[in-house]
């Protein structure tokens, strides 16, 4: 047995030495933008809002000039304001795991598609109490060199309760400007 492992530790030793590896890159980036509100069952919601986000991420393929993916764990706020009378102030806070492939590699502009799993809560203007819930989110866009991009992203969120027959939905979408810090 201790020969099985001894030959099995040498030859991963072994393996791991022949490969040339490369430090995983952070990615550090922060995002803001506008969302607009497409369908919800929230009656009174406003249609516009605002989002800003700070997301840290690390590069987990695209090494040796293939386009890259990255895994990242965005957190962020959306602001929903009232725009006209009756409607309320919403807050949605999220957090979660998105992930971003590169389409092209080394060029000036490199486009890119992500997608996100995400935990949020809800809070509404003169309500006690939070609902949590989860959001499914798709974005597309573009980095403008190393420290600059732009996206477009469509998202729905679920607020499933105890004891209702209907889950609660927002759906939304959103163009955001982003810089990455690192």
């Amino acid at each position: 047995m201790k020969k099985a492992f001894f030959i099995l530790f040498t030859v991963i030793s072994m393996s791991a030495q022949a490969q040339d590896f490369e430090k995983s890159p952070k990615k550090i980036t922060f995002e803001t933008g506008y969302t607009g509100v497409r369908k919800s069952n929230f009656t009174d919601i406003s249609h516009t809002g605002f989002a800003f986000a700070l997301d840290y991420g690390w590069k987990v393929s695209g090494f040796k000039k293939k386009p890259g993916a990255y895994i990242s764990i965005p957190l962020g706020y959306t602001a929903i304001p009232p725009i006209k009378e009756g409607t309320k102030n919403y807050g949605i806070s999220y957090y979660g795991v998105h992930v971003t492939h590169e389409l092209k590699k080394d060029k000036k502009v490199i486009p890119f598609i992500g997608y996100s799993l995400l935990f949020n809560q809800l809070i509404k203007q003169d309500t006690d109490g939070r609902v949590i819930g989860h959001e499914t989110r798709f974005d597309a866009g573009a980095d403008f060199g190393k420290r600059f991009f732009a996206k477009a992203e469509y998202s729905i969120a679920s607020y499933p309760a105890l004891g209702q027959k209907i889950t609660s939905k927002i759906g939304s979408w959103g163009l955001k400007l982003g810089v990455r810090i690192k």
